[in-house]
């Protein structure tokens, strides 16, 4: 749920007694906010107790003050309200029934109405547009719901929305559901867009429809009786929907976060965004949707949507220019005359009070869905009157529905989500299987994009990172020990410590990710420490005694008194990142492979550290023995 409007309950006692409303006067109309027609306050209280009926009028544009505020604490009756720049707020234990609600445009800004939690409000014939509803309460339209103009309902984790009939989203209006929502029927069109967030409810008793370029983001509890759908629905958790009739409706299966992340950081919403570049929208789509039908088939690709570029209704008109000629006309008045007919040509200004709108001249809907030229007349130059299809024919076909492009080039999306599979994998069968059973035109090409590209861009990175890590560990250890043969034994606990961190990852079936390349960087600076205790220890023994101790007895001795810390060093860490291996909820996918390295490479480095280091310690403080053995017997049998 986004931000929204907050409003806080007034104190009772603040309020002007000129302007606590217990009832109203018969056969008077309270214009509240004008001082003319009633005293002129910044807020008005309805208590609790007091049960109000009558006229009342919250235009508020004959107010001193900006936004007057009508609370309901007490019950309120009203056959008809009407809200402009006023706000009306419904306090707990409020109730306010109204018959007919209109919201001008022109409301206050923020919340026009404002519903708090135990706050009941029921309107029977709502006419709102273009501003902002919130709903704590309960709120009931008995009847037909049409949200359009830009409106905005928020319905918060406590609001229950009942509309007994028909919701209707559309001209860019927005509904956010944190709570309850419960409709007979649902229609989404013209950009309109539902929102049923986590922990929310939607029930549709009857039908939910949508039309192209709309959208329901379903991230909580659906349950829809019949669903006919032509726009796009992005489905993250549990929806029931009883008869579905998919007509180029498009479902997708994400985290809200991690769409959001995939579309701002991509451009696609999807896990791997495979581009496909051209000239021709119609040649780009039907090679996309052929495309789609081979990805589909490729192990671990789920969730195939091809971008919906296509599916504009468009008129077409086709001139015969000789005939045009023969009869004296021109291709600028018949196109008037058609645009005029069908679209609409506007003929005049109609004056509302400050509101203006054009006067619209154009044929019925009937005829206009007829599409029948020969009823449509048109005169010649001689004045004699023949059907537009004389001269003209008109077809219906579908167009672009948008172009997109990328660096000035044309081009579509084909959006794959990837299930229990390594993305990289499944980019390289992707692209075996286009090259293979794909034949574009000359000027067509596939580019991979989304978390593809950010893997690739990730691993150019690490190519960079970890080399220089390495060279890192390896200069520090070089101070500490300032001798490059205990370095280079340290250092060996970091192939180690790969070891482990590989084959965790193949044990619980994981994928190689930026993640994991990170955790296995974290990986080779704990890993080292062990080593580091080791071979100091060591050095200890050997420089604590009076007399040289033998190599073979610093080992003896030392390797006990490790075994306890140095278990710990690695126990601790590996402890430390077990939550992260186990986790289960929203961001797992990124904790797990990290968790996962870590873990792993610290055991198994921890057990070989163990028997590896020794080994070394000891061939590395031979080798001068040895080597001054091997010239002494060289000498001698040069003697």
């Amino acid at each position: 749920m986004p931000d929204y409007p907050k409003m806080e309950a007034p104190d009772a006692a603040s309020f002007d007694s000129k302007a606590v409303i217990t009832a109203i006067e018969s056969g008077k109309s309270y214009q509240l906010g004008a001082s003319w027609a009633f005293y002129a306050a910044p807020e008005y209280l309805i208590p609790a107790g007091a049960e109000v009926a009558g006229k009342l009028d919250l235009n508020g544009g004959f107010s001193p003050y900006q936004a007057p505020i009508l609370y309901v604490a007490g019950k309120l009756t009203l056959s008809s309200l009407n809200i402009g720049r006023a706000k009306l707020a419904v306090l707990p234990g409020g109730e306010v029934k109204i018959g007919t609600l209109k919201i001008q445009p022109s409301a206050a800004d923020g919340a026009a109405l404002y519903v708090f939690a135990d706050g009941k409000l029921s309107v029977g014939k709502p006419n709102v547009s273009g501003k902002c509803i919130v709903n704590n309460g309960t709120l009931t339209v008995d009847g037909s719901l049409d949200m359009n103009n830009g409106l905005t309902v928020y319905n918060t984790a406590t609001g229950v929305l009942t509309v007994t009939d028909e919701m209707k989203v559309s001209n860019s209006a927005r509904i956010y559901n944190d709570g309850a929502v419960t409709v007979d029927d649902l229609k989404i069109n013209s950009d309109g867009e539902f929102h049923n967030c986590e922990n929310a409810l939607l029930v549709v008793n009857d039908e939910c429809e949508l039309e192209r370029s709309t959208a329901i983001y379903q991230r909580g509890r659906a349950s829809i009786e019949e669903m006919t759908a032509r726009g796009t629905i992005w489905v993250n958790c549990h929806t029931s929907v009883n008869e579905l009739e998919a007509q180029g409706a498009e479902f997708n299966f994400s985290q809200p976060i991690q769409l959001r992340f995939n579309e701002l950081m991509t451009g696609a919403k999807a896990d791997i965004a495979i581009k496909l570049y051209g000239e021709d929208m119609e040649e780009l789509y039907t090679r996309a949707k052929e495309a789609a039908t081979y990805v589909e088939q490729v192990p671990g690709a789920a969730d195939v949507i091809v971008e919906q570029a296509m599916g504009l209704p468009q008129l077409v008109v086709r001139y015969n220019r000789g005939k045009i000629a023969r009869y004296g006309m021109n291709i600028e008045e018949l196109n008037t005359i058609i645009r005029t007919a069908y679209a609409g040509e506007a003929a005049g200004v109609i004056f509302e009070n400050e509101r203006r709108f054009d006067l619209v001249l154009r044929l019925d809907n009937d005829k206009v869905s007829d599409l029948n030229l020969d009823k449509l007349f048109v005169r010649t130059a001689e004045g004699i009157q023949i059907p537009v299809s004389e001269v003209a024919s008109i077809e219906l076909v579908n167009g672009p529905l948008q172009i997109n492009r990328d660096a000035t080039k044309r081009r579509i999306v084909i959006g794959v989500n990837v299930r229990d599979a390594d993305i990289q994998q499944v980019v390289s069968q992707i692209q075996d299987t286009l090259e293979k059973n794909i034949k574009l035109k000359p000027g067509y090409y596939f580019e991979y994009g989304g978390q593809f590209e950010n893997l690739q861009n990730a691993i150019n990175t690490l190519l960079v990172v970890i080399p220089v890590a390495l060279a890192l560990i390896l200069l520090l250890l070089f101070f500490a020990f300032k001798s490059v043969t205990y370095t280079l034994v340290v250092f060996s606990t970091v192939p180690l410590s790969l070891i482990g961190g590989i084959v965790a990852l193949w044990l619980r079936g994981l994928p190689f990710s930026i993640s994991a390349g990170v955790g296995f960087i974290a990986l080779f600076g704990v890993a080292v420490l062990n080593g580091i205790l080791m071979i100091n220890h060591f050095n200890d023994l050997r420089k604590r005694n009076r007399y040289t101790m033998s190599t073979n007895r610093i080992i003896a001795r030392g390797c006990p008194h490790l075994l306890r810390p140095v278990f710990l060093t690695g126990l601790v860490a590996s402890l430390g990142f077990v939550p992260m291996a186990i986790a289960r909820s929203a961001g797992a996918e990124v904790q797990r492979p990290l968790a996962t390295v870590v873990i792993g490479g610290l055991i198994v480095s921890t057990v070989l550290t163990l028997l590896i280091i020794p080994v070394f310690y000891r061939m590395v403080n031979s080798f001068p023995l040895m080597w001054k053995k091997f010239r002494k017997n060289r000498c001698s049998g040069y003697n």
